[in-house]
Order: C-alpha cells, then structure tokens, then sequence
C-alpha cells in the first residue's frame, strides 16, 4: 500500500528543526511566562513538544 500524504518522521524532523533554535532562546526566567493559549506556560509547552 502506498504511502498518502507527507512522512510523518520528516513533518516532526523539520518541526523539530525550527523549534530547537526557539527553545535555546529561552532562559530560566521565562520558563513560568504565559503564551497564547491559557492551559500552557512555557515550560509546559516546551515539555509537551519534547514528549511528543
């Protein structure tokens, strides 16, 4: 069966990619900061996408 739609591995690759440089800009004092969506600091959010 042939594969639909992109790779999955390389979405979360190029994902990846371009968040790394975001997260190595974040220092110590910002980790408890809000971000757009409510349920999530930005420690929070972090962890989720390194978990994911």
């Amino acid at each position: 069966m042939a594969q639909q739609g992109p790779n999955p591995i390389e979405v979360y690759e190029a994902a990846a990619k371009l968040l790394i440089p975001t997260i190595a800009g974040i220092d110590e004092g910002q980790l408890g900061g809000s971000t757009p969506c409510s349920e999530w600091n930005v420690r929070g959010l972090i962890n989720h996408n390194i978990k994911v």
